[in-house]
């Protein structure tokens, strides 16, 4: 979820804004082999975000984050991040010959700081505030679908200071004004 403008043939020169949404979700039904017991289990994340082209090829903005579980065989507090990204768009046009590739592609890495309500360590545990720090660096891929709608994928490492490492990834809508 990001904004863009890039001042070659990827992208129209004129656009100074992006909004995106991230999303993902989970619904599962099982049922333990032992008790014959049913479990239902529904999930979903969003996350909201908006940028603003302040230089070529340079995004900044601010994210937000919201993830909630619903269960009949536990309880889970919400999960709440915020935080602030840059964004670069690489340029491959001297290296891509492919038209359709240069016109529909957008190439980008990304860097965000946030605060997270949570953090893990053997189990993700739910804390009171916003006091947990975590950093991301987003390796992705937007994909125009038509005029300035995107569908953006994005390969993500997150890290939270001396606790937890994992490598994520992030499936988005965007459209970029």
């Amino acid at each position: 979820m990001s904004i863009t403008l890039i001042a070659n043939a990827q992208i129209d020169s004129t656009r100074k804004i992006i909004l995106g949404l991230a999303n993902s979700g989970i619904l599962a039904n099982f049922k333990d082999p032992v008790t014959q017991e049913k479990y239902n289990f529904f999930g979903l994340h969003l996350g909201p975000s908006i940028g603003v082209c302040i230089k070529n090829k340079w995004v900044v903005g601010v994210i937000g984050e919201y993830a909630f579980v619903r269960s009949n065989y536990t309880e889970i507090e919400p999960f709440k991040v915020v935080g602030i990204y840059g964004r670069y768009y690489m340029n491959f046009d001297k290296r891509i010959k492919n038209t359709f590739i240069k016109e529909r592609f957008l190439f980008h890495s990304e860097l965000s700081f946030h605060k997270s309500n949570y953090y893990i360590e053997e189990a993700e545990v739910v804390l009171e505030d916003l006091s947990e720090t975590l950093i991301r660096v987003n390796l992705g891929i937007a994909f125009k679908v038509w005029k300035g709608f995107y569908i953006e994928m994005t390969l993500r490492p997150v890290y939270q200071f001396n606790r937890y490492f994992d490598l994520t990834r992030r499936f988005s809508f965007e459209y970029h004004f």
